[in-house]
Order: structure tokens, then C-alpha cells, then sequence
């Protein structure tokens, strides 16, 4: 059943259909002017019954293409996002490396430094 605006369209023509042939039945109304006409209407109430079921395939098909190209897409947002994580850990790494390798080489050029740190150089430098 199709919905439009939050009620069921063809509940609501069946209804209304149905009350007319009951008004109808009952001489309130006149006859309709011909069998085409009665035919003619129903033809178009199935056609665009016929329509609305066309679209909401086409809406499923194109939500089902969607879901199918998620993981692929979730894939490769993580994949750059590890590139990414990669790349800051690197630059992070380098900046260590810099700091602690190449400034106390400059720093202390003729002692040989224990993890980075010369501990003759390191007491001189402490306060008394």
C-alpha cells in the first residue's frame, strides 16, 4: 500500500469508490454517462497505481546500488585514513628523531650520547 503524506492512497480511492457505488446503488447520485467512462476511470486509477509502483522500484534499485557500493567506499575511507594516521606517525617519529638525535649531537658534539643523553653533560648542566 502506498503512502502519501502519511495515508494510504489506495485505501482511500477503494473507500471513496466504494462509497460512490453505494450512493450510486442507492439513486443519490446519477449514473454515469456512459460504461467507458467508468472504465476509463478505473484504467486510470490502475495506471497510476502502475506508475507509483514503477517509481518506488526505481527508488529501490537505486537505495540497493547504494548499500552494495558501501563497503568499498567505507574500505577506502579507512584505507586513507590509515595512510593518513601513517603519515603523521612519521612526520611525528621525525620530529623526535630531530629533537633528540640531531640537536644533542650539535649540543654535544664530542660525547657519545646513551639513548640521546650524555650523562657527564647532563650533570654540568643541572643546577647547584
Amino acid at each position: 500500500s502506498l503512502k502519501d503524506g502519511g495515508h494510504n492512497v489506495n485505501s482511500e480511492t477503494a473507500m471513496a469508490f466504494s462509497s460512490y457505488l453505494n450512493i450510486l446503488s442507492k439513486g443519490e447520485v446519477d449514473a454515469p454517462a456512459s460504461p467507458q467512462l467508468v472504465s476509463d476511470y478505473l484504467n486510470s486509477i490502475s495506471r497510476d497505481g502502475i506508475e507509483r509502483l514503477n517509481t518506488i522500484e526505481n527508488r529501490m534499485d537505486d537505495l540497493e546500488s547504494s548499500v552494495n557500493q558501501l563497503p568499498d567506499a567505507i574500505s577506502g575511507r579507512l584505507e586513507q585514513w590509515q595512510g593518513e594516521q601513517d603519515e603523521r606517525l612519521s612526520n611525528e617519529l621525525s620530529k623526535i628523531e630531530s629533537f633528540l638525535v640531531t640537536a644533542n649531537k650539535s649540543e654535544y658534539p664530542s660525547s657519545a650520547p646513551v639513548n640521546g643523553v650524555n650523562g657527564d653533560a647532563y650533570q654540568s648542566r643541572l643546577p647547584l
